[in-house]
């Protein structure tokens, strides 16, 4: 036999401050945490990347520049173009030894040329 005494409503109340405190200090933390990350990111950008981007530029004005050299040679000298080809490939195995850049070697092939030294002589 089960005796029913009535029904019982309750409402508990609960202290969420510290857990509140603490997830604002948190959303802090992670909000100065992207702030440093971007600051870093720049940093990087502008110490690695543009460097790179630079050196690749200059790279490529100076092939563009030897290319010229080599192009005035065949063009206005009037050289074969095998054997222009024979005499960057030769120019550009100078450029190290010699300490100069392949562009100014060039241009000192197309001045050479022109005088009308050929072969060896040149």
């Amino acid at each position: 036999m089960s005796v029913n005494l009535g029904f019982l409503e309750a409402f508990l109340g609960l202290n969420t401050t510290g857990i509140t405190t603490g997830l604002a200090r948190a959303q802090r933390q992670m909000a100065m945490a992207s702030k440093r990350m971007t600051s870093i990111g720049k940093t990087m950008s502008r110490s690695i990347t543009l460097p790179f981007v630079l050196i690749g530029g200059a790279s490529i004005k100076l092939a563009v520049d030897f290319e010229k050299s080599m192009s005035k040679i065949e063009g206005l000298v009037g050289i074969a173009s095998d054997k222009v080809n024979a005499f960057s490939k030769d120019i550009l195995k100078l450029a190290g030894p010699t300490a100069q850049a392949p562009e100014k070697l060039a241009e000192a092939m197309f001045f050479i040329t022109s005088a009308g030294l050929r072969g060896a002589d040149a």
